[in-house]
């Protein structure tokens, strides 16, 4: 799996989860998640309904450089809490892209700069609601069970001072 050791990236994935779910609550146990593995596409994770299996590919780069393995495996892990078939919100993305954005330089002293536009949009539209944004995730978690499932009328109950265009980005589809 290149430089980097494949304990070392378990472990990590494992770490992760482990303060993610302190955070915002426990993950789906009905999904088995596997080890993370590389691929030459972009970071994304892929969930077979059928075998209730779960698993976060990460990109080349990731495989060879420590920093960029934090910070792509950070934002899968998000979506490792409640594993969807197919896309989420802008509310899930923006959680996940603020998650890589503080936690990669925790972990490896290195601020990697979120580049993609709509990564940049959906961590802004999180950040414009006005609260802290892993309360509101754990909060969300809480009465959804999915951050994926949140409706526009809970935010905006939830985030009272957000106005009704920032709630409604939030909880609209996420376009990559």
């Amino acid at each position: 799996m290149g430089f980097i050791r494949d304990e070392q990236i378990w472990r990590l994935q494992k770490d992760l989860l482990s303060h993610l779910e302190a955070a915002t609550g426990d993950r789906d146990i009905t999904y088995t998640i596997c080890q993370p593995r590389f691929s030459d596409g972009v970071p994304h994770i892929c969930v077979w309904p059928d075998t209730k299996e779960v698993v976060a590919y990460l990109s080349r780069s990731a495989e060879r450089y420590w920093p960029s393995l934090v910070f792509e495996l950070a934002h899968e892990s998000v979506h490792l809490l409640n594993p969807r078939v197919g896309g989420t919100n802008v509310l899930e993305e923006g959680v996940a892209t603020y998650f890589q954005y503080h936690v990669t330089p925790e972990v490896c002293g290195v601020r990697i700069p979120i580049t993609v536009p709509a990564y940049v949009e959906a961590k802004a539209a999180v950040e414009a609601l006005g609260v802290d944004v892993i309360d509101l995730a754990r909060s969300l978690r809480e009465r959804f069970g999915s951050l994926g499932e949140t409706t526009a009328d809970v935010l905006a109950e939830l985030c009272p001072q957000a106005s009704s265009a920032t709630v409604a980005r939030a909880a609209a589809q996420f376009q990559p």
